[in-house]
């Protein structure tokens, strides 16, 4: 049984909204299928309920939330609800729904291994990562409506909002770049790497972690994925055998002039509105930036 509440506060529902939708793009650059939430704290941000329960974002499909019958509260839910008799209930529905396929996503530092171990089994499934590190970076990034809610709760003064705006249009930024990048098959990550190694050949696997601000391990995963698609190549440093620098395959360089388009496309979307001047004088402020952020 399930039901779709509609009766829900506007600006609370296009905040919550904003909140999951935001979290799919975090998991597609990461390649994540779906996530499933657990803990009642990150229940509460993405649902704004207080309701134990499970907590489904896939990445291609609306959210579900799952509620044993018995615990149900009553409470406002702008997601679709699904109540089952029991956690075990859920394989079958996440099957039934396709959702159960890919890399899943689990809030790992919060969740207790003995609850990790029985979930697995109990889905039938063993391929997840940790999600936490994920949905802390959401929270740190404070949209205008929870920046009004501060306001309201809050009698000291308001700082400057200038890293809060750099860090919102970071985040609008890659969600627009994003949505040109799938018919690409490419995450705003990897159409990364490709666009640097088209320009900055050779570049190599540290090179890449300063980039991107990645820790090894992460990026170790990224560039497998980019080169399992063909991509890009390992190569021995002819100066440094020990050594491996990364090169684009031919597939990479054919696909690299139809990311460029694609890019500007993206680029005059986010800049829609700028005159030409503006846009340079932006560019030329970011420029001020970056170059004050690497000064000692």
């Amino acid at each position: 049984m399930s039901q779709q509440n509609d009766d829900f506060d506007l600006a609370r529902k296009e905040e919550l909204d904003r909140r999951s939708n935001s979290f799919k793009v975090m998991m597609a650059e990461q390649d994540i299928n779906f996530a499933i939430i657990m803990q009642n704290a990150d229940i509460f941000y993405f649902t704004g309920a207080i309701q134990k329960g499970w907590l489904v974002i896939a990445r291609d499909s609306d959210p579900l939330f799952f509620i044993e019958k018995s615990i149900a509260t009553g409470t406002d839910i702008p997601f679709e609800v699904i109540y089952i008799k029991s956690d075990r209930d859920l394989k079958k529905i996440l099957k039934n729904k396709k959702i159960l396929a890919g890399k899943g996503g689990l809030e790992l530092e919060v969740v207790p291994v003995t609850v990790f171990e029985r979930f697995k089994e109990m889905l039938g499934y063993d391929d997840f990562v940790n999600i936490s590190p994920l949905i802390r970076e959401l929270k740190a990034l404070k949209s205008p409506y929870e920046m009004e809610q501060t306001q309201k709760t809050e009698s000291i003064a308001i700082p400057s909002p200038v890293g809060y705006l750099i860090a919102r249009a970071y985040l609008k930024m890659r969600e627009v770049i994003h949505k040109e990048m799938i018919p690409l098959g490419l995450t705003h990550a990897q159409f990364v790497v490709i666009v640097h190694l088209a320009n900055f050949p050779h570049t190599t696997h540290t090179g890449f972690c300063r980039l991107l601000d990645y820790n090894p391990g992460a990026m170790t995963r990224l560039l497998g994925r980019i080169e399992k698609k063909g991509f890009i190549r390992r190569v021995r440093d002819s100066k440094d055998r020990r050594s491996l620098r990364l090169e684009l395959t031919d597939k990479g360089l054919e696909i690299y002039p139809c990311i460029v388009p694609r890019l500007g496309k993206a680029y005059n979307q986010l800049l829609r509105g700028f005159s030409k001047t503006e846009a340079m004088m932006f560019e030329q402020y970011l420029r001020m930036i970056s170059a004050s952020g690497s000064s000692r």
